[in-house]
Parts: structure tokens; sequence; C-alpha cells
């Protein structure tokens, strides 16, 4: 099985965190005998702003894919003019017009089986337009904001949605939520996975103190860990103001903030300002390899965002034996609502998210009962072989119905 994959998400040399679970699920792919041909879209700046192409091709070679044994990329420059609306509308004709050349030669030369779009926009959206081309069926992946808030910029957006739904011959969607609003839209019945972790990577640590040691962490001491984009979405102030209450009752308290974004220079001030920076800590960007370190050497994993699909952190969070408090949004509840290893709160509800992390701290047997539970959840659901056989079993069987 030959499929080629549009995906936006996928490690670069100057971040090799950004969509590096999308890396993960093409190598298991790959290991499973698929012969997988990645190209990822990149944007690319206009001819006519000359006194911007020096800096773009600068950042451009820092934004070099990240190499994978057996797996072949290819960058694709396309135009993006602005962000929002136009960007989730159009990109995937931009994509579709930036790579339809090469695309084509490949497939004369090799074809392909299947095209792969992982996210609506610009993947599935592209993978849609280029079907058409190559006469060969097309598969998306909804995994979150694609779905839940995209189509809600506007009425256009929201009937372009529908059209690209209804155009695909299959979709697969991270999480219950996700597959729901597709199938809504288009009739089609929609399989769900729910992870694509590395079992033997996020795994629980044989010895934790030496971990922490590693990573020049406290012996003692309650850490609570963060892991993610620094965003308002995220929960990051809420985040902050429910562990100014947690010190007060737990004052051995540390936080971590793993993670870079928009929001770093307004944390850090609120830190600084709120005499935090004994107990609170930006970490910055952490290597992928590293994240796993990070949940063994920590007590609770707390993500309170606004919204979310099914996200990766959880789940490696919670094969690493990491109890996880997080907010009932997009896939959460489904798939680990009923779980022990898991608390979920309500979002921006700092007062729920101050008493699950003084619960758990206050417990030392609820924090083992938590990490059993939340192993073994893992260890059933999440692991990488048996998600991604789903994906190729699917994708086989979409094949198959498209040449009848």
């Amino acid at each position: 099985m030959r499929i080629l994959v549009i995906s936006h998400l996928f490690p670069t040399n100057s971040n090799r965190h950004f969509g590096i679970f999308s890396a993960r699920q093409f190598m298991t792919m790959r290991d499973q005998g698929a012969e997988v041909i990645v190209f990822v879209p990149m944007v690319w700046i206009p001819t006519p702003l000359t006194w911007l192409r020096k800096a773009w091709r600068r950042r451009f070679a820092e934004r070099a894919l990240v190499k994978y044994d057996g797996i072949e990329t290819h960058q694709v420059p396309y135009v993006r003019l602005t962000r929002g609306f136009w960007s989730c509308r159009w990109e995937g004709l931009s994509v579709y017009l930036a790579m339809k050349k090469q695309v084509l030669a490949m497939h004369r030369k090799k074809p392909f089986d299947a095209i792969y779009g992982k996210c609506f926009f610009p993947g599935a959206d592209t993978a849609v337009r280029l079907s058409k081309l190559l006469h060969i069926p097309a598969i998306g992946e909804g995994i979150g904001s694609d779905v839940h808030v995209a189509p809600n910029y506007s009425k256009t957006m929201y009937n372009h949605f529908v059209k690209v739904a209804n155009a695909l011959d299959g979709a697969v969607a991270d999480g219950k939520s996700v597959a729901d609003k597709i199938s809504a839209v288009s009739g089609k019945t929609v399989p769900t996975v729910h992870g694509l972790v590395n079992l033997d990577i996020f795994a629980p640590a044989e010895d934790k103190m030496a971990v922490r040691q590693i990573l020049n962490l406290p012996r003692s001491g309650y850490i609570i860990l963060f892991v993610g984009g620094l965003k308002d979405t995220k929960g990051v102030y809420e985040m902050l103001d429910a562990f100014c209450r947690v010190r007060l009752t737990i004052p051995p308290s540390i936080l971590k903030i793993c993670g870079t974004g928009q929001e770093y220079a307004s944390l850090k001030a609120i830190i600084t300002e709120r005499r935090l920076e004994t107990c609170v800590t930006l970490v910055g960007a952490v290597e992928a390899d590293e994240v796993a370190k990070w949940m063994q050497a920590s007590d609770v994993l707390i993500l309170p965002s606004y919204s979310e699909g099914m996200p990766n952190v959880v789940m490696e969070a919670m094969a690493c034996g990491l109890p996880v408090i997080s907010t009932r949004v997009g896939g959460l509840p489904e798939a680990v609502g009923s779980c022990k290893g898991a608390i979920l709160i309500e979002p921006k509800n700092v007062e729920q998210l101050e008493e699950a992390m003084v619960r758990i701290a206050k417990d030392p047997d609820l924090q083992i009962r938590m990490s059993i539970a939340a192993r073994q959840k893992a260890v059933a659901e999440f692991g990488a072989i048996p998600n991604t056989q789903k994906i190729i079993d699917f994708v086989g069987s979409v094949i198959s119905n498209y040449k009848q």
C-alpha cells in the first residue's frame, strides 16, 4: 500500500517536538508495511515581497524537516497571505496548486493507492482536490480544532467544511466528539483513534528519584507539570491562579511549565510580579526525547485547555503512569472520563483545578491508584501499533471500495 500523506504537522530542525506525534504515526505505518510519502506544507512569501525574501529563506532553512529512516518527505512552499478565515478557506487550494505538478509526476512514475490528509485544513482539503487529479481515494483525519473551531469562523467556512467532509472517500477522527461532528455533516461512519503513543518510551520510571536527579529537580516536593503551547486557550492563566492557591495549602508544590508560545513573556511577568520564581519555572521548549523524563519525574500533569481534540500529552502522561487533571472538552470525556487515572474539570474553573491538585497532593494512596489506572488505560487503548493498524485497515477498505 503506497500512501501519499499531506501533513503540516511534522518535526523540523528548529522545532523537533512540533508534530512529533504525526511522525510517530507515519513511522509506525511504515513498520506495519505501508509505504508512506509525506508532503509537508510550509508558508512561502510571494516574490514581490523581496525585502522579506532573505529572512524567509533563512527561516525556511531553519525549518528543514527532520529525517526518519524509511519515510520520504517533501517540503511544499505555498502562499498564505493572512491567518484566520483566509488561511482555512483557501489554504487547501494554495497547497494543491503548489504540489500538484510534483505529485502528478511521482504518481505517473509509481502510482499512489490513496491520499491521506492529516488534519482537515489544509490536509484533507488538499487531499480531496488531488483525488480528482489522480483518480484515487482521499481519506481525511480530523484532529480537533480543525473540526470543532475552524468551521465556526463563518458560514462560508462551515459550508466549506461540510463540502470537504462529503467529498472525502473516508474519514477517521481523534476522539468520538470529532467523529460525531464529521458524521453529522457527511453521514459517514467515522472510526476513532485514541492514541499513537510509544509505550516503551512513555512508561513509568523504574526510579523516579533518579530521573529527578537527571533533570536537576528536587527529590522532595509535589511537582505539577504542564506540557504544551503557551496560549491563553490552553488555560495557562487559570493554571497560575490555581497554583497560587495550591501553594497556600501544599507549600512544597512546584510548577514546571514546558513549552513555548505567545504568552511566554506575559507569564514570565506574572511569575515575577507574584514572586513565584522559586516555585514556578518556565522550562521552555523540551526536546521530544526528554518529554517522557519530565512526565516520569512529576506527580501530576495538568492541561486546563478551553478546547481539545484528544491531546497526545494526556495519553503520553497516562502511559508514564502520571495522574492527569484536564478539562471536560473534546474527546477527553469519552476517552478518559471513566478512567480512575484522570480527573476532568470544567474549562476556566480555577476552583475545580485547585481542588483536584490539592486532593491528589494530600492523598499518596490516591496517587498510586491513579498512576496504576492511567498506565492500564494507556496500554489498553493508546498504543501506537493497534491504533495505526486500525488506520491502515480502514485505508485499505476505502481503497477496495473505491475500486469496485
